[in-house]
């Protein structure tokens, strides 16, 4: 027999339960947005470097098909695509809108 509810213990949870719960589902949450976080970074540079892919492709198909050897750059919707002779082949690079000086976002060599 209970008297007074002394020994007697319901069937919920302590509030240190309910903190140390609360805490672990915070540090589970903040990991997700911050891998969400990067992982739209990494999209964001896929997207620009598979752009830069195209760019690079179309005009190193246009200089094979034309013969060109000789150095030069052209502007493309912002987009800086160099050339020049490489070796025994071409080297095709494009360079993102914005971000001169950081090299460029892709490099290409055609034999």
């Amino acid at each position: 027999m209970v008297r007074n509810g002394v020994g007697h213990r319901g069937g919920g949870f302590t509030l240190l339960e309910v903190l140390v719960a609360l805490t672990v589902l915070e540090l589970g949450l903040l990991g997700a947005a911050g891998l969400l976080l990067a992982a739209s970074g990494l999209i964001s540079r896929a997207a620009r470097v598979e752009r830069a892919g195209g760019e690079v492709s179309a005009v190193a198909d246009s200089l094979s098909r034309e013969g060109i050897v000789t150095a030069g750059e052209v502007l493309r919707d912002g987009w800086r695509v160099g050339w020049e002779p490489y070796a025994r082949g071409l080297r095709v690079w494009a360079t993102a809108p914005g971000s001169e000086g950081r090299g460029p976002v892709l490099e290409l060599f055609v034999p």
